[in-house]
């Protein structure tokens, strides 16, 4: 298996990111007795979907960040695609957490341009490695 220390990092980065952004959801659903959904409070639900829309984007894009580093690309550019998406993923957190529609479509973009950049750099990969054998 290859070494990939770059999606080592961001994957740590990510799993800390997740434990910080459940906890609060857990801690409020306890404050709330609330078991399960947001029991109408705007705060639960908005946290639970900050947390939710994390989860639903990291997955995908750490993934996709791993494939590039395995593929041999330079890490250059596995810094930059695992950067935007790591901190896409940050700046959306603190975007829920102020309300802030700003942050929020810039962590959008940020996210949109990691899947761009890594589905362009993974579908090239593949081309390449496939052409010169003659598939």
């Amino acid at each position: 298996m290859p070494s990939l220390p770059i999606t080592s990092i961001l994957v740590g980065v990510c799993a800390l990111l997740s434990v910080l952004l459940a906890l609060p959801v857990s801690l409020r659903r306890r404050k709330l007795k609330v078991g399960r959904g947001d029991g109408g409070d705007a705060q639960l639900a908005a946290m639970i979907r900050a947390h939710g829309n994390f989860i639903e984007y990291a997955a995908l894009g750490l993934l996709a960040v791993a494939f590039v580093e395995a593929g041999g690309w330079d890490p250059l550019n596995v810094w930059i695609v695992g950067g935007l998406l790591v901190g896409g993923r940050i700046i959306h957190a603190l975007g829920m957490a102020a309300n802030s529609t700003l942050l929020r479509a810039l962590a959008t973009l940020m996210t949109h341009l990691s899947f761009l950049g890594s589905g362009v750099m993974l579908l090239a990969g593949g081309y390449l490695t496939l052409v010169p054998a003659g598939l």
